[in-house]
């Protein structure tokens, strides 16, 4: 059996941390659009290790676009997705300094 997922969405929860998880693992929460609709979104709830999370908040913003990798867990009757891998796919950054002499 496989167990892997690929998902792509705006981040709607930068990571945080919470009580309950394991020591090193952060969560944060994605929306994508849900298939054949056009105003329908679902909420993606996914856990992480501390590096990716460092690299999260370091380098996106509320509403970038990322796609994560992982499998599906379950923990005390809830799904999550354990992203394994998280790619940086658009950001809207205000700070980009353009041009140039």
């Amino acid at each position: 059996m496989l167990n892997q997922s690929v998902v792509v969405g705006k981040i709607l929860a930068m990571p945080r941390t919470l009580i309950g998880l394991e020591e090193g693992q952060y969560l944060f929460e994605i929306v994508v659009p849900r298939a054949g609709t056009s105003n329908t979104t679902d909420r993606i709830t996914c856990i992480t290790t501390e590096n990716i999370a460092t690299n999260m908040n370091n380098y996106t913003r509320l509403q970038d676009i990322i796609g994560v990798k992982g499998s599906i867990r379950t923990i005390n009757d809830t799904m999550y997705v354990f992203a394994e891998k998280v790619t940086f796919l658009s950001t809207h950054r205000d700070d980009v300094i353009e041009g140039g002499e």
